[in-house]
């Protein structure tokens, strides 16, 4: 209704239907039947949070691309926006909103008087988090609420913060097992980054690669397996760079490595 869905949404089931019905109503002259005879049968629910900054979208979203897919029903699609994870009884995306508005939407807003530059920086860091309830799981959360199970599911008999707790369900369940191997991914990146701007990108590269075999391979196997001289030039430019390769990651780089966690972070309003 306004031209674009990152934030001033909705939070009523009710109004959201209500709106649609006038909507329909006014345009083809027509009297629909009062909302107590509408059903739901899909809802989408989406929350945008700022990273303040795209790149930091667009690195989060690379990460997530490198971490192991969670077993669900569907398999991940990966499109240049960001994820997408297909499921019998929902489909999770997050994506870049930046990126997916000047696709999809920007072309219908330029002969309009929408202030594009305006709304563009105002979406700039922004990355989306929407979930796509289908009627089966509908029909769960119906039957949790209400103890009994129907065949049609009336609008009314649904509220916002029901919707939303499914949202967030799903999302942890999905996150959840991405959180231990996506925290490697970001540290190994900002490892990665700190020895190339400080050693160029040929020794950047080999010093990386010798961190990696130290986590994988241990201290120990790597000594017997390159000479002494070797070993121990690597590893003073490791310490140089502040680069711990003991059982963790111990490098000052918090404002490289994105902590970011969408169920603590404040929604996009």
């Amino acid at each position: 209704m306004l031209g674009y869905n990152s934030h001033n949404g909705f939070y009523d089931v009710k109004e959201v239907c209500s709106g649609l019905k006038k909507l329909v109503e006014n345009g083809y002259g027509i009297t629909l039947p009062d909302l107590e005879e509408w059903y739901l049968q899909r809802i989408d629910i989406a929350i945008c949070f700022d990273l303040c900054d795209n790149q930091k979208v667009i690195r989060y979203i690379d990460n997530l691309r490198k971490c192991d897919y969670p077993r669900r029903e569907g398999k991940a699609k990966d499109y240049r926006f960001g994820l997408e994870y297909p499921g019998q009884v929902s489909t999770l995306k997050i994506y870049n909103k930046l990126l997916e508005f000047r696709v999809h939407d920007i072309s219908k807003l330029r002969k309009t008087d929408f202030n594009l530059e305006e709304y563009c920086n105002f979406v700039k860091g922004l990355v989306r988090f929407e979930v796509e309830i289908k009627k089966r799981k509908l029909s769960d959360l119906y039957r949790k609420i209400y103890c009994k199970e129907v065949r049609n599911l009336k609008v009314l008999d649904f509220n916002y913060n029901d919707l939303k707790e499914v949202w967030k369900c799903e999302f942890m369940k999905l996150l959840k097992m991405y959180d231990s191997e996506l925290k490697i991914v970001s540290e190994e990146e900002s490892v990665k980054e700190r020895l190339i701007t400080l050693y160029g990108q040929v020794r950047g590269d080999r010093l990386f690669d010798f961190f990696m075999r130290l986590k994988v391979q241990g201290r120990d196997v790597v000594k017997k397996d390159v000479s002494k001289s070797k070993y121990y030039r690597n590893v003073s430019f490791l310490s140089s760079a502040g680069v711990d390769f003991s059982q963790k990651y111990d490098i000052d780089l918090s404002n490289e490595i994105i902590d970011f966690n969408p169920f603590e972070w404040k929604e996009v309003i």
